[in-house]
């Protein structure tokens, strides 16, 4: 798999992690599940931040929504960058622009949909 990940490739991530006849809260656990091993993978541990669990709580439906509404994987990378903006540690007292979570939120999907 190359490092550009598709609306098929995500859609196809999230459908591996939904169990068959599984209820809906195992079906969100392995989700946010990968979302916590991914956000760890790029060292977010919480501490000054929000809590991983919570990140990744609040990125799961960015990621339904591109997989299943809109499909366009530069939208979803900004609305990741916003949520870990959002979520991040103040610096200096300000936040950086959304732009410099960019590579960030690339990689988090990137290690979503791979597994790596």
């Amino acid at each position: 798999m190359s490092d550009h990940i598709t609306p098929d490739q995500l859609r196809a991530s999230l459908d591996s992690r939904r169990p068959p006849f599984s209820h809906f809260e195992d079906e969100q656990d392995a989700r946010l599940q990968a979302l916590v091993v991914a956000l760890e993978s790029i060292g977010w541990r919480g501490g000054d931040t929000v809590d991983a669990n919570d990140v990744a709580a609040l990125l799961l439906p960015h990621l339904d929504a591109c997989a299943a509404q809109h499909l366009d994987m530069a939208v979803l990378y900004r609305d990741v960058a916003e949520v870990l903006r959002g979520a991040g540690p103040m610096l200096d007292g300000g936040l950086p622009p959304v732009s410099e979570y960019l590579p960030a939120a690339e990689a988090v999907v990137r290690r979503f949909v791979t597994g790596g």
